[in-house]
């Protein structure tokens, strides 16, 4: 199943803002503005069957649900020293 840009982008957005431990993104996480528009984002993308309360928890769960729907893998690459690492990601453990 194909997914458009723009669904990749946001799902990305919400990872980024609600569920990664990143300590580097800390002060993005902090703009007004960006959580303004995730908040508007969650509300556009909730399904039924994400009822949660917390924005972090209902991020969670469109995120699980996006995941499953279009059977993505989630994939760590970086760069070390002039070789490409490239790690797969468990989504239900990362998706708690």
């Amino acid at each position: 199943m194909r997914v458009t840009a723009e669904a990749l982008t946001g799902m990305t957005l919400l990872y980024f803002f609600y569920v990664a431990e990143y300590e580097y993104l800390r002060a993005w996480r902090e703009k007004d503005d960006l959580r303004e528009k995730l908040e508007k984002l969650l509300q556009l993308t909730r399904q039924r069957e994400c009822n949660e309360v917390s924005s972090r928890a209902l991020a969670i769960c469109v995120l699980r649900n996006f995941q499953k729907k279009n059977a993505m893998k989630i994939l760590f690459v970086r760069y070390d020293e002039g070789k490409v690492i490239v790690q797969s990601i468990d989504a239900d453990a990362q998706l708690k």
